[in-house]
């Protein structure tokens, strides 16, 4: 009886495992067994000068260079009957102290990488940066897809910008993002045929705003 009980059980154990795996998969990945300290950051994210309510469509890293030190979570609290919502990030290091850690934000409907902009820090182990009552803000990049000038529009005007940067050209304006139109993070001539659909109403999607 009890061998029949234990195979029930390993089975049951076998069927869930692959849900936790799947609940866990990321854009990212950390080997957090091979780093000695860590700090932690609690934080929100805002664009274009707004908070973003819903943060589950997007996932953000910790980077030392190139290297993955940390990615976020979504964390749900309720006090005094309304539920507030935000990022926790534990950030790795082999250091005590001193290394520069930037940040990327994961935006998983358009499946683009962004940089956080106008924030890094100096790792220290065990500092918190921020509270769950009062979190860091993290600004999310602003754009329009095809808007390599800026100026808010899609137009002839931002292939020309595109063209001047794929040949090491000067832009008087210039916003990456918005140049590269398909979101590879490289600016070629793919971005100025997206920009080309975008303008002829063939790729109305990529009209929304990041």
């Amino acid at each position: 009886m009890m061998k029949t009980i234990n195979k029930m059980i390993m089975m049951f154990v076998c069927l869930l495992l692959p849900i936790g795996a799947g609940a866990q998969d990321s854009h990212w990945t950390c080997d957090t067994h091979a780093y000695e300290y860590d700090m932690t950051v609690y934080f929100t994210l805002s664009t274009d000068g707004s908070v973003v309510d819903n943060m589950s469509n997007y996932e953000v890293a910790a980077f030392c260079g190139d290297v993955c030190r940390g990615i976020s979570k979504v964390l749900t609290v309720k006090k005094n009957g309304h539920e507030t919502t935000y990022g926790y990030i534990r950030i790795r290091s082999n250091q005590a102290t001193g290394e520069t850690i930037s940040f990327k934000v994961y935006v998983k409907d358009t499946s683009r990488e962004l940089d956080i902009e106008d924030f890094t820090l100096t790792f220290q182990s065990q500092k918190a940066i921020g509270l769950p009552s009062n979190p860091q803000e993290l600004h999310i990049p602003y754009f329009i897809i095809g808007d390599a000038d800026g100026d808010g529009s899609v137009s002839v005007t931002d292939i020309a910008v595109v063209v001047n940067s794929i040949l090491v050209l000067p832009n008087t304006n210039f916003s990456f993002y918005g140049a590269d139109a398909n979101g590879d993070n490289h600016i070629t001539v793919t971005d100025i045929g997206v920009i080309v659909d975008i303008i002829l109403g063939h790729n109305a999607n990529n009209l929304e705003p990041q």
